[in-house]
């Protein structure tokens, strides 16, 4: 599997109910020769899922779960973390982390 590990921040469950990170998933990490019409950008990289929305959400995040996310990517060792958020508001907690 090229799912590393995965951690929820947020209270629902891992599940992609948008299809949203599903499909970045794919263009990073898709097998080349698929079938599927699609090669990855980096077929032998591995994936941390770290979902952070609600699935109603559209993207909108609780601020608390941001800098966490960011956190255990990194100790998880991500080496580039990829988030699909909005916002305009500055964090202190998201420039630490």
């Amino acid at each position: 599997s090229k799912v590393k590990g995965s951690k929820v921040f947020t209270t629902t469950s891992i599940d992609d109910k948008n299809g949203h990170g599903t499909h970045v998933a794919g263009i990073l990490a898709a097998n080349t020769n698929n079938g599927q019409g699609i090669a990855g950008v980096c077929p032998d990289c591995q994936l941390l899922i770290g979902k952070i929305t609600n699935d109603d959400s559209g993207g909108s995040v609780p601020g608390s779960a941001i800098a966490p996310s960011i956190i255990w990517a990194a100790d998880s060792g991500a080496q580039v973390i990829n988030m699909s958020i909005a916002g305009s508001s500055y964090s202190q907690a998201i420039q630490d982390a």
